[in-house]
């Protein structure tokens, strides 16, 4: 861990024009790391990428155990972290361990100082590095599905790296690393939107019209398999879903079907909207549906770890 947290000290060098973390230039960087590691993203049958200002780490929560629900194996890189740097990679719900995450910084070490030393890109931030730390260790592992939250935009995050996507989901659009992104919402949707690709199925929880017409025309451009505006509700009830809610979570109910979520708050219901959606787009059962909602976890997002006295951690 110390050994990766000193790459943190490397110059990062970049004489154009913009802000370094939004160029091209990062992904070529990392795409060269990829190829001397191998090429581990190639390995990977399946992606699902996710971004947006926020709900993307729920939803990417969600995913990941509805398709563990239906027996695949399930790769989620996510962040931050609550606790280690570990809890970063998760395969079937369960954290990289000590050994695994030793052993997998020995094997990429090599790579990143044959990178310091004879590439001619500038060195990828850390949150690059931790993308490639997924990609390496979710294909040594062989899964089915890696589902991979953006960290900053889209177009040029260093997860965008990866070759194709079974499905594309950008939750919503804030102004959120404006000096990165642009100033306007309009810029960052554009930006959010470089997450799509040829044949992926575009899901979206966002209804502002002029910003939803730029996904829907990106979409369409990449000449994605479908486009699908999820109807959310996110500050209220209005269409009286909520069932149940305590402490311990609430019951909300979609076409006919009741769902139980261990979370509190509409806008978890707008994330399960979506990550139903996308469960529906790859052909998953109701009952696998309902079982990974049942048993995602939301570690620090209004997690409620005692009654008394009450005490939440956000």
């Amino acid at each position: 861990y110390e050994y990766l947290d000193s790459l943190h000290n490397l110059p990062r060098q970049y004489n154009g024009k913009g802000n370094w973390q939004n160029t091209p230039t990062i992904l070529r960087g990392i795409r060269l790391m990829l190829k001397m590691a191998g090429n581990p993203e190639e390995k990977i049958p399946h992606y699902i990428h996710v971004t947006g200002t926020s709900g993307k780490g729920s939803v990417s929560m969600m995913i990941s155990q509805i398709l563990r629900a239906q027996g695949f194996k399930v790769g989620l890189v996510t962040s931050p972290h609550p606790t280690n740097i570990r809890e970063r990679w998760q395969i079937n719900n369960h954290s990289m361990s000590e050994k695994q995450f030793a052993e997998i910084i020995e094997d990429l070490k090599p790579v990143w100082d044959n990178y310091i030393h004879n590439a001619n890109y500038t060195f990828p931030s850390m949150t690059s590095l931790n993308t490639i730390i997924a990609l390496y260790y979710f294909a040594k592992n062989k899964v089915d599905y890696a589902i991979m939250e953006v960290t900053c935009g889209g177009k040029n995050d260093g997860t965008n790296v990866i070759p194709h996507k079974d499905v594309a989901i950008i939750t919503n659009i804030g102004l959120d690393h404006t000096s990165i992104l642009g100033g306007t919402k309009e810029l960052i949707t554009e930006n959010k939107s470089g997450i799509i690709t040829k044949g992926s199925h575009v899901i979206t929880a966002e209804h502002t019209p002029k910003l939803v017409n730029i996904i829907k025309t990106t979409a369409a451009k990449k000449k994605a398999l479908s486009f699908k505006e999820v109807d959310t509700d996110r500050y209220g009830n209005k269409d009286g879903i909520i069932v149940k809610q305590d402490w311990t979570g609430l019951d909300f109910k979609i076409d006919g079907v009741v769902y139980h979520l261990n979370n509190l708050g509409y806008h978890q219901i707008d994330n399960a909207r979506v990550a139903i959606e996308a469960a529906r787009k790859l052909g998953v059962s109701e009952k696998a549906i309902s079982q990974g909602l049942l048993a995602t976890e939301f570690p620090i997002r209004f997690e409620v770890v005692s009654q008394k006295p009450y005490i939440i951690l956000d």
